[in-house]
Parts: structure tokens; C-alpha cells; sequence
């Protein structure tokens, strides 16, 4: 999905008076939390890590990070956005949960789909003796 299509896609179906601006600030918003909260998590991710977010130079065909069908999350968050910024809280719980529901489908992708990145690393590996005998060297005994 591109950031016109979303924007286009928020006009048509949440009639508001918000600003060009206003909108893609929930986009950079909701794409800095997708790279810090989804991307960051998996190998092979480094251009979706070094997001910087939308500017007012930003193309409008820019395509946005998430891939589909995912990307209809994109679609609730400005829905729910648009909604909460309305006090129209009845439609804000609606597109939330339907924000909601789609991130954690994105997240069940990523799981099965990619790598998880490896923070952490065995440095030593300490083994006992062929009969069972303790290694004297091994600090947990």
C-alpha cells in the first residue's frame, strides 16, 4: 500500500477536516512502531530498521513497509485515529481492535516466515566428564 492509497483510502471512508500533515504523522507514528516493535525483531530486515519516517518530501507513491494482506492495518490505525481525535469513541474501539487484530496477524507471519534475531550468544560451554564427573572449572558446578 502506498501513503497515497492510505490517505485516500482514510478520506473516502472517515470524512474529516484533518490535514495532510495530521495524517501522516499517524503513518510515521504507526511505521516507527512497527520497525521498533515488529522489524527490529527479525534478520534481514536493515532497510525497515533505518526508517527515518515521512516528510513533507515524501512521494506519495512511497509504499509503505507493511506487505499484504498486512497492510490493511494501515487502513485501521488512521481509521482509529481519525475516530479518537473525533471523540467518536464507539468507532475508535472498532478500529482499534481491528488495528489490533491485524498487527498480531503480521506478527504471527513474521514468526513463521523469518529468522528472529540473535541478541544473545553462547560464549562457553561447559561439558561434564565422560562418566559424569564435574568439571571443576564449570562456575555452576
Amino acid at each position: 500500500m502506498t501513503i497515497e492509497k492510505a490517505l485516500a483510502d482514510c478520506r473516502e471512508k472517515r470524512p474529516n477536516q484533518f490535514s495532510e500533515e495530521d495524517l501522516l504523522s499517524w503513518l510515521n507514528e504507526v511505521e516507527l512502531e512497527l520497525v521498533q516493535e515488529v522489524f527490529s525483531l527479525f534478520e534481514g530486515f536493515t532497510q525497515e530498521k533505518d526508517f527515518q519516517g515521512y516528510g513533507e518530501e515524501t512521494q506519495g507513491s512511497t509504499v509503505l513497509l507493511v506487505p499484504p494482506p498486512y497492510d490493511s492495518l494501515y487502513r485501521y490505525w488512521l481509521y482509529a485515529m481519525v475516530d479518537f481525535h473525533l471523540n467518536d469513541l464507539g468507532r475508535y474501539s472498532v478500529a482499534a481492535n481491528m488495528y489490533q487484530q491485524r498487527l498480531e496477524s503480521l506478527k504471527a507471519h513474521m514468526v513463521q516466515t523469518y529468522m528472529p534475531l540473535q541478541k544473545n550468544t553462547l560464549k562457553h560451554a561447559w561439558v561434564t566428564g565422560a562418566k559424569g564427573k564435574k568439571d571443576k572449572n564449570n562456575p555452576l558446578g
